[in-house]
């Protein structure tokens, strides 16, 4: 943690944090185990999984470099890819939480990596977008999550100072790299195992 002013600010990811995405499993109710382990690291294992996230190559670039990774399981790949909805789902602690940190005084964004096609799957999912104030989806700026460039546009764009943030993400590696801009960092293990915790850390950094 940074803490060097009074925390205005909370900045969630959206994956795992305000909604469940569930890869592994998804695949596991599609596939064998065996075949849903292939299928797992040809499509979440590589670079490729961020690509699409980045918002510059084409589905059918990615999903090539999926096949690339597991070449004799394309068939598996594609309905994986066309099925993706399956594995989001929407969690019923997100709209209260959101509501929560807000009644506390906090202003509320979103910085999440995701891809144009899994955010077209996912509306049923994300109800609380209305209740933040804004938000960087990485698609939409061709950046990515934890390159530096992205924490520093969300700051550029909403004009705010690093120190006076904190955001929730459930890879450590997005931490780390928040944090060496100076952005208070929480590493998220789930709302029932930090919710109590996050919460007391607002109240004891957050204005007076």
């Amino acid at each position: 943690m940074v803490v060097m002013a009074e925390i205005t600010t909370v900045i969630f990811d959206i994956g795992n944090v305000l909604i469940g995405f569930d890869g592994g499993d998804f695949l596991k109710r599609l596939f064998d185990e065996k075949t849903a382990e292939i299928v797992a690291d040809a499509m979440f294992g590589g670079k490729w999984w961020n690509e699409l996230d980045r918002g510059v190559f084409s589905d059918e670039e990615i999903v090539g470099g999926f096949i690339e990774r597991a070449p004799e399981y394309e068939k598996e790949i594609k309905e994986a890819f066309g099925r993706v909805n399956e594995c989001i789902h929407r969690v019923d602690y997100a709209i209260p939480w959101i509501r929560e940190v807000k009644k506390a005084g906090f202003e509320t964004y979103f910085l999440s990596n995701y891809s144009e096609h899994v955010l077209d799957h996912s509306t049923h999912a994300m109800d609380f977008l209305p209740l933040l104030l804004g938000g960087i989806f990485s698609c939409r700026v061709k950046m990515v999550k934890p390159d530096s460039e992205i924490y520093r546009l969300f700051l550029d764009t909403y004009k705010k100072k690093p120190e006076e943030c904190l955001f929730i993400d459930d890879t450590e590696a997005n931490i780390k790299a928040a944090e060496e801009l100076g952005i208070n960092g929480w590493h998220f293990h789930g709302y029932e195992k930090d919710h109590d915790a996050i919460m007391k850390y607002l109240q004891e950094n957050g204005r007076k």
